[in-house]
């Protein structure tokens, strides 16, 4: 008999904890200067959010120096050489990563991003946050560390499950985050 809750338990619970954020369940957990809409339910706020973007970093560079002796008295020197451009992910600011039902929030202390879900083409999960690609936007963009929200669940057997009841912490991961802003979308 394993005391550890079963991978299915576990998804179910955390799917339950999605319904919830939807229904505006957790709202009030959040204290948000966000100004509702008309018909919008917070679901969350999370402060401490990395708002970055893919940038073409030119690089630069030098190795060692060699030469190349092409003919009595001429030699070639290799040296610096300019390299070509190099993708990375940039972080742009700092802030609040706010979700409603209808609109998904970034409020840095420089940059602030708001567009309605529907504008979201494709979103790619990844550990601590996702990377989104929108409509009427070139670059692809990230909100990194979403994982500072967690939920400290008490998940307990029913009848006929053999487990012991156990706390988990439900991080809101890039998968959890794409998994609720999908099922908004489709309510």
């Amino acid at each position: 008999q394993s005391t550890k809750i079963p991978e299915d338990v576990l998804e179910k619970e955390f799917d339950l904890a999605i319904d919830r954020f939807i229904s505006g369940g957790y709202a009030d957990s959040f204290s948000s200067n966000l100004m509702l809409k008309k018909g919008e339910k917070l679901m969350f706020d999370i402060p401490g959010v990395s708002y970055c973007e893919e940038r073409s970093v030119k690089m630069k560079g030098s190795h060692q120096g060699f030469s190349v002796r092409v003919m009595k008295g001429l030699s070639y020197r290799f040296g610096t050489f300019e390299g070509g451009a190099q993708k990375k992910v940039v972080e742009l600011d700092n802030g609040n990563f706010i979700l409603t039902n209808k609109r998904l929030i970034f409020s840095g202390s420089t940059k602030s991003v708001e567009y309605p879900l529907t504008k979201i083409v494709t979103i790619e999960p990844l550990e601590d946050g996702i990377m989104v690609n929108r409509t009427g936007k070139t670059k692809m963009e990230y909100f990194l560390n979403t994982a500072n929200l967690s939920i400290t669940m008490e998940i307990s057997p029913d009848e006929d499950e053999e487990f012991e009841k156990d706390t988990v912490k439900y991080l809101l991961t890039g998968y959890e985050l794409r998994k609720l802003i999908q099922k908004i979308l489709q309510s």
